[in-house]
């Protein structure tokens, strides 16, 4: 059986069952995902507190996306968010928070591409109307890019990372941050006092109780006041700060601490946050890269699991023994599925550069061969026909195809000059 080089984590699907409603969800102490998150950062073991939460908030997110699924609709709680008006006084932070929003595509890799999917019997595109198979709202997405956020603002990726705070999921980074900042980390010393040692505070509902009732100060000035009281945060995170790995390295510019910090333990949020989602869902189909172990072919499909092609015939039955490919890839090349196209192609990190063919393969042994005589001209491509290798050569300047090599030849296939004795020789012969 082959083997899936690619597998998302857990699953669910539609049934009959009362919709769970996620604001029901009670936090556990121990659980499968409290579990993973220790197993998958072992740091955070010494937080207990934080992998539960951790491990809670996936499996609130799991109980989120079954809801949507049952009702048909986005009607599930969305979550604590921080309001409107506080994040627009907020932006105050602009140089440290601005343009924190980002999607790491490694990250990400769980999410398939939306190519590649279909759902209820429809293709999904994109820059067209979808009806996300996650959410179960409409949507058009031009990009990979602007389909990925989508999935991941779906799942609510981030929660708060201090201690007895009760906040829940936040959709966006931004929004995260400034939380953070404006309940654990940011202090204000009032701007309206003249004392020499001005009072400060702690909390943003603090300082605006004490600037309207000291000072009198009205909504519309109350902005501007903040802003003016606004403290910097009160140290730069450090090399050790990340409670869930030692591999964040503090930036030299300390301007940018703040803002790396929370891009680095964010991609941690956005990995965990993608475990929620389900290996299957009713209605929903996928393009699955596949591997066999045995013979090494690599090849694409709509079934997770399924019989290699390479060893089986359209019978199932296993064929003479192939010539095994060598496994594993040679170092820095990798495989993928080409979006839209189904089909694997790969990819060599060292050349930088991209092939339909597998490295491994006897194909690819005689293509090198045949490159090392140097580049085609310009539209031209070189193919391998068959188990035998025999090279062709394509022209896609005029659409034909021919066997001979249209690159000159090497000094040493092209002959000698005769010696200018023996040419005069061969002239006058032919006088």
């Amino acid at each position: 059986m082959a083997d899936s080089i690619t597998k998302p984590s857990g699953s669910f699907r539609q049934d009959q069952e009362q919709a769970p409603d996620p604001d029901s969800f009670v936090p556990r102490e121990s659980s499968p995902d409290i579990t993973h998150v220790k197993d998958k950062f072992p740091k955070v073991e010494e937080e207990g507190w934080l992998a539960q939460r951790l491990g809670n908030a996936i499996t609130k997110r799991r109980m989120i996306l079954k809801y949507r699924q049952i009702q048909n609709t986005r009607s599930a709680p969305a979550g604590d968010h921080v309001p409107d008006d506080v994040a627009d006084q907020l932006s105050i932070s602009t140089p440290t928070t601005s343009s924190i929003n980002s999607i790491d595509e490694a990250t990400s890799e769980p999410i398939p591409d939306l190519d590649d999917l279909t759902f209820n019997e429809k293709k999904l595109k994109y820059g067209e109307p979808i009806d996300c198979p996650y959410c179960r709202t409409t949507q058009v997405l031009d990009t990979q890019a602007e389909w990925r956020q989508h999935v991941l603002f779906d799942l609510q990726p981030y929660v708060c990372t201090y201690k007895d705070c009760t906040f829940g999921l936040f959709t966006t980074q931004n929004e995260w941050l400034t939380h953070e900042i404006t309940t654990h980390l940011q202090q204000w010393a009032c701007s309206h006092c003249t004392d020499v040692e001005k009072p400060t505070f702690e909390t943003m509902s603090k300082i605006q109780e004490h600037l309207k009732g000291a000072h009198h100060v009205v909504e519309e000035d109350l902005t501007g006041a903040l802003k003016a009281s606004q403290l910097p945060p009160l140290k730069p995170f450090e090399a050790s700060s990340c409670p869930l790995c030692d591999e964040w390295e503090p930036p030299v510019e300390e301007s940018l601490n703040m803002k790396e910090f929370y891009q680095h333990l964010g991609k941690h949020q956005q990995t965990l946050a993608l475990e929620a989602l389900p290996m299957s869902l009713d209605g929903l189909r996928s393009v699955y890269l596949l591997h066999c172990s045995p013979c090494g072919h690599v090849w694409t499909s709509d079934e997770r699991e399924e019989l290699c092609p390479a060893c089986h015939d359209s019978k199932g039955k296993r064929l003479p023994r192939q010539v095994k490919l060598s496994t594993p890839f040679p170092p820095h090349w990798e495989v993928k599925i080409a979006p839209g196209r189904n089909r694997a192609y790969f990819v060599d990190h060292n050349a930088g550069k991209t092939t339909w063919i597998d490295p491994r393969s006897t194909e690819a042994k005689v293509l090198a061969k045949t490159i090392k005589m140097g580049p085609l001209p310009s539209g031209w491509e070189i193919r391998v026909e068959g188990k035998k290798g025999h090279i062709y050569f394509v022209d896609h300047n005029t659409s034909t195809t021919t066997w001979d090599d249209p690159r000159p030849k090497p000094d040493a296939e092209k002959p000698e000059p005769l010696p200018e004795e023996r040419k005069r020789r061969v002239i006058s012969s032919h006088l």
